[in-house]
């Protein structure tokens, strides 16, 4: 656990060869990968903010950990894969545990992201796979706009001059439902060598214009991680004592 000490120096766990991860549509998603910045979100009708360490790996799984602003002092931790969601909020000693569900989403951050869309955001790749599954279409000036489904949902996608994306709306039954800004790139190294364009700094808007989250990412190294991801219910006994918070799509999933 991290309580307020520096971020310790990920080991490189498996080298990519960066030429297979520079255009929008991939072969495979990037995992795993490292991530130092900060973020502000919305939880549980508060706005929160500080730094964070974000930890992806194959699945895709995530593990975020939120330090508080003043004390440096580990804030929340959120683990979430496609199927379940965990949240500790250390300040308050509560959590919460359930199903990975738009409900219990909507619920915690007024915000649904499903797990693979998160991944979209912070790469800024979709697998070729699930482009070409939903319909996926290049077109318009120079083939900026990717559009495809994935059930009811519309994602459309406009590209920038590096074939990147600078803007990723979706909608759902003909609505709009989320706007993402993709605001700044950066290039980050590679294990192998090269280096990969990939987001710097992004702001989710959800219906009716809100803004939801903004990452500003300071580091981010693909390939890497920071060891084994635990499961999202594989909390230690200190947590298990906290007041557990319920959840509208409650359960194991």
């Amino acid at each position: 656990m991290l309580a307020g000490c520096g971020a310790p120096t990920p080991p490189v766990v498996k080298p990519i060869d960066a030429a297979q991860y520079r255009t929008f549509l991939v072969a495979s998603p990037l995992l795993p990968f490292w991530v130092e910045g900060s973020v502000q979100f919305s939880f549980r009708d508060q706005r929160e903010s500080g730094s964070m360490i974000l930890q992806a790996a194959s699945g895709p799984a995530f593990r975020i950990r939120l330090k508080a602003p003043l004390t440096g002092a580990l804030a929340l931790e959120i683990r979430f894969d496609p199927r379940a969601l965990v949240v500790v909020d250390y300040i308050n000693e509560t959590y919460s545990a359930g199903k990975n569900t738009s409900a219990n989403r909507l619920h915690l951050f007024q915000m649904d992201l499903t797990a693979e869309e998160f991944q979209i955001l912070l790469t800024g790749r979709v697998t070729r796979a699930a482009f070409l599954a939903g319909g996926g279409l290049l077109s318009g000036k120079e083939r900026r706009t990717a559009t495809y489904r994935d059930g009811d949902t519309l994602h459309t996608f406009r590209l920038d001059r590096y074939g990147l994306p600078a803007q990723w709306i979706r909608e759902r039954k003909g609505a709009p439902r989320m706007r993402v800004e993709f605001r700044q790139y950066s290039q980050w190294p590679t294990a192998r060598g090269g280096t990969l364009r990939l987001p710097r700094k992004v702001r989710v808007y959800q219906q009716g214009g809100r803004s939801r989250l903004a990452l500003g990412i300071r580091r981010f190294r693909p390939g890497a991680s920071g060891g084994t991801m635990p499961a999202p219910f594989d909390l230690p006994a200190s947590v298990r004592k906290f007041r557990r918070a319920p959840l509208p799509g409650n359960g194991a999933p």
